[in-house]
């Protein structure tokens, strides 16, 4: 389990022991995934929490973005971190959910070494390059990496972007290294659906991420999708 998913798992713990929190019902699976973002969360869904970035924070873009029951927010070095807690008060509880990241100044795994555990053992800024030209091109390039949906347009708070789906290899550690962000290092994205959205917000590339096993990626997704449409660049 990765470092920084670790941490978010033992705080969504805590949460459970000691809060009220109460579960919320699973919506039914809707249709597959599509290019198309679908209508963003109503009060109908039940009582929505709006997240500020708050000003003076290492994740400096102004966002704000909703969210029902059930979710919370972890703000992270250059990362913004949006997990669900699915059965917080049974024996199978679990987590899952995605993030969105600053990706200037980021640096991105060598593709000859991130199937292998061997060299990634420790990782070190030495295991990862500069930041592509072409991001996706590079997500592609990873040896047995496994395109689902090419690269297509969306349009993500106003910002139109594009967005990607893969399957990642059998093994994999952590595609990403964000600037000043050491927490990622040891993330095992091995066997995982991931969806992939690049956006480009006044200069500042922005990646919004969510990743799932195979299984139960598509039953998700539109639930993640849904917080997604309701981001807005602005405080």
């Amino acid at each position: 389990m990765n470092t920084r998913k670790l941490l978010v798992s033992i705080l969504m713990f805590v949460c459970v022991l000691f809060s009220a929190c109460a579960p919320v019902a699973t919506k039914a699976p809707t249709a597959a995934p599509s290019t198309e973002v679908p209508a963003a969360a109503t009060e109908a869904s039940g009582k929505l929490t709006t997240f500020h970035s708050p000003e003076n924070t290492s994740f400096h873009l102004p966002l704000t973005f909703s969210y029902g029951q059930g979710w919370d927010v972890h703000i992270v070095i250059n990362d913004v971190d949006i997990v669900y807690m699915e059965n917080p008060a049974g024996p199978q509880s679990e987590w899952w959910g995605g993030g969105v990241a600053l990706v200037n100044g980021a640096h991105v795994a060598d593709p000859a070494k991130i199937t292998d555990p061997a060299q990634m053992t420790t990782p070190s800024l030495d295991d990862f390059l500069p930041w592509p030209d072409d991001f996706f091109a590079y997500v592609a390039s990873i040896p047995g990496m496994k395109v689902v949906q090419n690269p297509t347009s969306v349009t993500i708070g106003g910002v139109q972007g594009l967005q990607m789906i893969v399957h990642t290899p059998e093994v994999m550690h952590t595609m990403l290294w964000l600037k000043d962000d050491y927490t990622g290092l040891g993330d095992d994205y091995s066997d995982r659906k991931e969806l992939l959205i690049l956006l480009d917000v006044n200069g500042e590339q922005v990646l919004l991420m969510y990743d799932e096993s195979p299984g139960k990626f598509d039953e998700r997704y539109p639930l993640m999708q849904e917080i997604f449409n309701t981001i807005t660049f602005t405080n």
